[in-house]
């Protein structure tokens, strides 16, 4: 049934099919992303030779300068050496083998990178040779983005030609099952496609032959000891075995302990849903069959905030001296109309807190008037601002208002509440006290931290997300906070912004 199943999903097929992606793809896959690190690493050197060539505006060639020489031969030992131990080091986590969220690989790389060029500067040192520290901030400056990027690059081109796609069957049809499915597949540099999902014994007539993932079929099918010879072969597809709450693992002990004997890694999703599983570190009693989670709240530890409040400060003191002419152009026009340039509202910030939340005006003067005769008159409108609090066709804003909010420029102004400490730069969406009684259980996840300037609803589609979908996403920042996450979470902001989702 398993087989039957990958054959019969109706896959594109390119130069290679879903089937044969087994030892040959992978060892394609493994030296592609080997090749594509040792560019990205040969370039970043000699894009930094480069530049110091410049810098220092001397006459010889900035490859030959790299290349020749007793002290650049010493230089050169050094670099092979770090170039060796960096590929050894990706190879030893697995980032040539495993597929991992492509943000967390990142992570890894950085920290990787770090290292390296910390002990790069320490042979360097040893070695008492003589080095451009211009050089050596533009090599590992250059490495941290390369690297990255074109692994990024080498993924998607292994996956136009279909050698780094991978198939994967969920065992179990819950709704854990689907969550684990829908999550796989939304990690696009992973290469995974769900072909089906399975049960452990064929289902019956009555049962529903599909289920609808992303709007397509995808078939049930049965599972039994028999398909894990199938599972074993290298042209397997990966088996992720998802639970739901009111399963008994103790009864699948067996089948785990038989996958793993025959085919090494064991996938599985436990139900876990509303627990804060980032950061979590996993122990394992010596001799007993006793695994132990350890989950940490990072927000109510007194460190993890001054690291927060530290990265906000630096960062929004930085935007608010780039911006500068941009807010002294904005406000030459938005003050044309005699209104003010600035508008402050009104919500509720850390430990319930109340504070002015500022924007840049995109609306006409007497916007508040406006919007009590909006609702006064439109029903619809009335619908739309009891479910979201927003209009999504809202008469009140200026044409340039438009124009700013569709760019979330207007939202600039909130880098001063950043700064002065009531917002933070990633976190939950500030709300208004009317709102307080929709966040249910989940409304001290909200007053733990503080409002975000952008956080994970902005990058989940932003005003087209479900108000449900809303209070769900804050609370899970809140759970499961990380320094790498509002990093990560900014950094998504920026495509999302110019891709213009869901904004009005």
């Amino acid at each position: 049934m398993i087989e039957q199943a990958t054959q019969n999903a109706g896959l594109p097929r390119g130069r290679l099919s879903w089937l044969a992606i087994g030892q040959t793809n992978a060892t394609i896959s493994k030296c592609s992303l080997v090749l594509s690190d040792l560019l990205a690493l040969f370039v970043a050197a000699t894009l930094a030779n480069t530049l110091h060539w410049f810098y220092q505006g001397a006459d010889d060639n900035p490859i030959v300068t790299l290349w020749a020489g007793a002290p650049a031969a010493t230089r050169l030992e050094i670099f092979g050496l770090i170039t060796s131990a960096m590929i050894g080091w990706f190879w030893l986590l697995g980032h040539y083998t495993r597929r991992r969220p492509y943000w967390d690989e990142v992570g890894e790389i950085l920290r990787v990178l770090c290292l390296l060029a910390a002990i790069d500067a320490t042979l360097l040192y040893l070695t008492k040779l003589q080095f451009s520290r211009f050089w050596f901030l533009g090599l590992w400056c250059s490495a941290i983005v390369l690297i990255p990027a074109l692994r990024l690059v080498t993924k998607k081109l292994l996956l136009h030609w279909n050698i780094w796609q991978r198939p994967i069957i969920i065992l179990g049809t819950g709704k854990n099952a689907l969550d684990a499915a829908a999550a796989m597949e939304s990690q696009y540099a992973m290469g995974y496609h769900v072909v089906a999902f399975a049960q452990l014994t064929d289902p019956d007539c009555e049962a529903p032959r599909t289920l609808g993932l992303g709007g397509r079929p995808v078939p049930i099918v049965g599972f039994s000891s028999d398909d894990i010879e199938t599972l074993s072969r290298p042209d397997r597809p990966t088996l992720i075995i998802a639970y739901e709450p009111y399963d008994d693992i103790s009864r699948h002990a067996k089948l785990i302990s038989r996958l793993h004997r025959y085919c090494g890694d064991v996938h599985i999703v436990p139900p876990l849903r509303g627990v804060p599983l980032a950061g979590a570190t996993i122990s394992h009693l010596f001799r007993h069959e006793v695994l132990l989670l350890s989950l940490g709240n990072n927000l109510a530890r007194r460190g993890p905030r001054l690291l927060k409040r530290i990265f906000d400060l630096v960062v929004s003191g930085l935007l608010l001296l780039i911006f500068v002419p941009v807010f002294i152009y904005l406000a030459l026009r938005i003050g044309r109309d005699g209104g003010t340039v600035f508008f402050a509202h009104q919500r509720i910030g850390q430990r319930g807190k109340p504070f002015s939340c500022f924007k840049l005006r995109t609306m006409v003067p007497d916007a508040q008037g406006g919007l009590e005769r909006v609702l006064a008159n439109d029903p619809a409108a009335r619908a739309d601002w009891a479910r979201d609090f927003k209009l999504k066709s809202d008469p009140r804003i200026t044409p340039l208002g438009k124009a700013l909010r569709k760019y979330s420029l207007d939202e600039l102004a909130q880098l001063w509440n950043v700064f002065t400490g009531d917002m933070s730069l990633v976190g939950p969406r500030p709300i208004v006290t009317s709102e307080l009684q929709r966040y249910g259980e989940d409304l001290e996840y909200y007053l733990e931290t503080k409002p975000g300037m952008t956080g994970l609803w902005q990058i989940s589609g932003r005003n087209d997300t479900g108000y449900d979908e809303r209070v769900y996403l804050d609370s899970w920042y809140a759970r499961n906070w990380s320094l790498w996450m509002d990093i990560v979470i900014l950094l998504k902001t920026i495509r999302v912004v110019l891709k213009n989702d869901g904004a009005y």
